[in-house]
């Protein structure tokens, strides 16, 4: 896997999707979570009722419908659309992980959840962790995204098997 290389103008700070997800998330998953403090681990962790729940956050760049953008949805170029989450982030699902050369038990990788919005949060997509640690859904890929200059390995799903949600009227509504 080559290193994942930043074009000069791209921009990673997530401050305003987590906090957007936090509301999301409450809201329509039934989830509360908090900002995690720490670096380089899982954007959003649970709270009290559920602590061993996280969610890992992205917002991408493009605007309206994920699987109207061909430029998005098809990177892959498996012949149908994916969402995709990059390899780099599948720790968060593996029930143990190397941390500082010691295998270390993961308690929420059958609870964390992946979520995705568009740029101005009118789509959100969502990944259920039962949907990335089945083996069956979860297609490896490598391909060059959009905001990098080299290839990377990634997870990538199909539409069906993810949930989708498009704001109307100022409220989410979960496509059928």
């Amino acid at each position: 896997m080559g290193k994942r290389k930043k074009l000069s103008n791209a921009n990673y700070d997530d401050t305003d999707v987590r906090k957007h997800v936090i509301k999301f998330s409450r809201e329509y998953l039934g989830v509360s979570v908090k900002q995690n403090p720490k670096q380089r681990k899982i954007d959003l962790i649970g709270r009290k009722k559920n602590p061993d729940v996280g969610i890992e956050v992205e917002k991408g760049g493009w605007k309206g419908d994920f699987w109207g953008c061909p430029a998005y949805c098809d990177l892959p170029q498996l012949g149908f659309s994916t969402v995709n989450i990059p390899i780099r982030k599948e720790k968060y699902w593996k029930e143990y992980n190397m941390f500082y050369r010691k295998l270390r038990y993961n308690p929420g990788w059958n609870k964390n959840i992946f979520v995705r919005t568009n740029s101005d949060f009118s789509h959100v997509i969502v990944i259920r962790p039962e949907v990335i640690t089945d083996s069956e859904k979860m297609i490896y890929t490598t391909f060059q995204a959009n905001n990098c200059d080299e290839p990377e390995d990634w997870m990538s799903f199909r539409r069906e098997d993810v949930e989708t949600y498009n704001l109307v009227e100022g409220k989410y509504k979960l496509e059928e």
